[in-house]
């Protein structure tokens, strides 16, 4: 139910119709600053902050990057919770974006320059539009994927969380998500 409040401020403040997905006037709200949706959201009960965060996500990718929306996801006046919510969202996107057209996704060196919970969240996210794919019967090159993973302990995690989703058919992104 809150996803759905939060998708509708999303399109009004960018200018969207939700239903037909049309350009139309945009409406500015106080307190939301297109620019920094999260602060906005960080505003509300942590109950709320994940919902909002992940409906308000997509003010983040208009003429960005994926390295460059990545940066947003990790500035410093975040809280941890909103860098990882943010993180998971944009790498699972970009990454389901980019398998349309190749084998296996490189990921942003911002990954690599994290702490271990935003690479190990990044791994998660990218896990589940590989997993997208393997659903639809479509193979992508995750051992490729988790081979650019030079820290011994990032290249473990990445193996065990798309071996567990491929040969056990576990879902380990949603066991994140569920914490």
């Amino acid at each position: 139910c809150y996803r759905g409040v939060f998708s509708e401020v999303g399109n009004v403040v960018m200018g969207v119709d939700g239903h037909t997905g049309l350009e139309k006037e945009k409406i500015i709200m106080q307190g939301l600053d297109d620019t920094d949706p999260y602060a906005f959201c960080e505003s509300f009960e942590t109950r709320h902050q994940s919902s909002c965060i992940s409906q308000l996500t997509k003010m983040v990718f208009s003429e960005r990057d994926f390295g460059e929306r990545l940066t947003f996801c990790l500035q410093p006046n975040f809280s941890v919770s909103t860098q990882e919510i943010c993180t998971n969202i944009v790498t699972g996107s970009s990454v389901r974006h980019e398998l349309s057209f190749q084998e296996t996704v490189v990921l942003p060196s911002v990954v690599f320059d994290s702490e271990k919970n935003i690479r190990e969240t990044a791994i998660l996210g990218s896990l589940e539009a590989f997993a997208g794919y393997h659903m639809d019967g479509v193979y992508k090159n995750w051992e490729l994927f988790c081979s650019q993973f030079t820290l011994t302990s990032d290249k473990a995690f990445c193996l065990d969380v798309f071996n567990r989703t491929y040969n056990k058919g576990e879902a380990p992104w949603m066991e994140r998500a569920l914490r």
